[in-house]
């Protein structure tokens, strides 16, 4: 476990994971450029949904306390608004919408 837990920091590097569109998906974790779906940490990955690119910063930053934190904050801020968990509302949302959604849980942070 990390001693050293930066919840802006690493919701930063989420978002810019997942910025672009071709870099996020949906009903997969994650997926190689095939578009076949593959855990998150596989090196052929290229998109991963929002809960993935979480996932992946935690297992590439060992940050695991960064990691709880913003996905607390994602849960208990921002989907308790629209009354969908991070993979629902991935899976039902337009990529905008998403990033719109990491960047209210990064006010959040501020």
């Amino acid at each position: 476990m990390s001693v050293y837990t930066n919840p802006r920091a690493f919701a930063d590097r989420v978002l810019k994971r997942i910025s672009q569109p071709e870099n996020w998906t949906q009903r997969a974790a994650a997926r190689t450029a095939t578009g076949a779906v593959c855990p998150v940490w596989d090196p052929d990955a290229v998109c991963w949904c929002l809960i993935g690119a979480c996932q992946i910063e935690a297992h590439a930053s060992k940050d695991w306390n960064a990691y709880s934190l913003f996905s607390r904050l994602l849960d208990d801020k921002v989907f308790e608004k629209t009354g969908s968990g991070g993979i629902e509302f991935n899976d039902n949302h337009s990529h905008a919408e998403v990033l719109g959604k990491v960047k209210e849980a990064m006010e959040e942070l501020s």
